[in-house]
């Protein structure tokens, strides 16, 4: 069994030499969660990654993405 890891909004971290944020997840025109935005769909990465995302499984409740954060 693989445990995904559950990090907070706003939350920073590192995956693969790239700077990511824990960010609320937009709806899409069906009202669901967009992905659009997120780090792990727009690099083809997949979904997950061992992140959770998908806020039925979050303690939250909350959909979110992980967006890249360039440094300043």
């Amino acid at each position: 069994m693989i445990m995904e890891k559950v990090l907070d909004i706003g939350d920073k971290f590192t995956f693969r030499g790239s700077s990511l944020r824990v960010e609320p997840a937009t709806s899409n025109s069906e009202g669901g969660a967009s992905c659009e935005g997120c780090y792990f769909f727009e690099h083809a990465f997949g979904c997950y990654n061992d992140y959770q995302c998908i806020g039925k499984n979050r303690p939250d409740g909350t959909d979110v993405i992980f967006k890249e954060i360039k440094e300043e």
